[in-house]
């Protein structure tokens, strides 16, 4: 029996192929593997929790407005991008001056559109409908980088897009100040 057992492992071990780099690190070490793939997940985590947070902020902000101007539209009522219904809403319902630059609402509208492709489209650029908007934020800020029609995020992708992000909500809120705070 012991004969057979060491033929079959014989003729076993010259009939598989060898394994892909990732199956190979599972099986050398599985902290290769998550050394490779788990920083940029958690920078993708992180881009898709900043645009959750602002989109929080900003439909606060119009609920807050409708109910101070006693307004009978919401922002969901307009037509538009989720932005571009925020923009309308607050200058033009509740007429608040926002003073945000038009490089701040196109910096905003490109964190938006990195997470929309990080999202809907695993971060490939192609055959996504706003890549113009992803590549003008790249040319701007110098990231993110995109390899292979790919964006790449990583931690100074996170901390501009947090930067932008806190920049933007710090400007509206200003913007309410300046209006209400007598």
């Amino acid at each position: 029996m012991d004969d057979s057992l060491a033929q079959s492992v014989k003729s076993c071990k010259g009939k598989h192929e060898d394994l892909s780099l990732s199956l190979k690190c599972i099986a050398d070490d599985k902290s290769d593997l998550l050394s490779n793939h788990f920083p940029e997940l958690l920078h993708v985590g992180f881009v898709i929790s900043a645009v959750i947070f602002l989109e929080n902020e900003l439909t606060g902000f119009c609920q807050d407005l409708k109910k101070v101007e006693n307004l009978g539209l919401t922002h969901k009522d307009l037509s538009g991008s989720f932005i571009e219904r925020f923009k309308k809403y607050c200058e033009h319902i509740a007429k608040v001056d926002l003073s945000i630059s038009n490089e701040a609402w196109e910096d905003i509208k490109g964190v938006l559109e990195i997470r929309n492709c990080l999202v809907h489209n695993l971060g490939s650029i192609l055959n996504f409908g706003k890549a113009n908007t992803i590549k003008a934020f790249s040319k701007r800020h110098g990231l993110p980088k995109i390899v292979d029609n790919s964006i790449v995020v990583d931690k100074a992708v996170s901390i501009k897009i947090l930067d932008i992000v806190n920049n933007f909500i710090e400007a509206f809120y200003q913007g309410a100040l300046a209006k209400y705070h007598k």
